[in-house]
């Protein structure tokens, strides 16, 4: 008896999909406003990849952030990234840590297999 009620369950919750013409019609929609974000994404950021300011990464992150949120709102997202990496920055400025940031990097590149020279500890 309780196999044919969950049986009945599944087939009334999962098996009738709805064929309105208004549900093609949303899904459409959302499928557009999908796309629309996924180019937000790659618009705002593939111009500053373009010109070494960022890496392929980021705008993949762009592009997927688009996608969920939407076009409008892909905007806003990039603003306050911007603003939080500048803060960061500025932070690091402020502290007078950038160059020993850079030092760093420039040891690491050189030492074989990412591996710290003694001098640079």
């Amino acid at each position: 008896m309780y196999g044919g009620v969950r049986s009945a369950n599944f087939q009334k919750t999962f098996c009738n999909f709805p064929s309105h013409p208004d549900y093609a019609a949303a899904r459409a929609a959302y499928f557009a406003q999908w796309i629309e974000g996924i180019l937000a994404g790659f618009a705002l950021l593939f111009p500053v990849y373009l010109l070494g300011g960022t890496a392929a990464g980021d705008v993949k992150l762009l592009m997927l952030v688009g996608a969920w949120v939407g076009p409008e709102a892909t905007l806003s997202v990039a603003i306050m990234t911007f603003l939080f990496g500048g803060r960061a920055l500025a932070l690091v400025l402020v502290r007078g840590r950038l160059s020993r940031l850079l030092a760093h990097r420039h040891a690491t590149s050189e030492a074989p297999h990412g591996m710290l020279p003694n001098d640079a500890i």
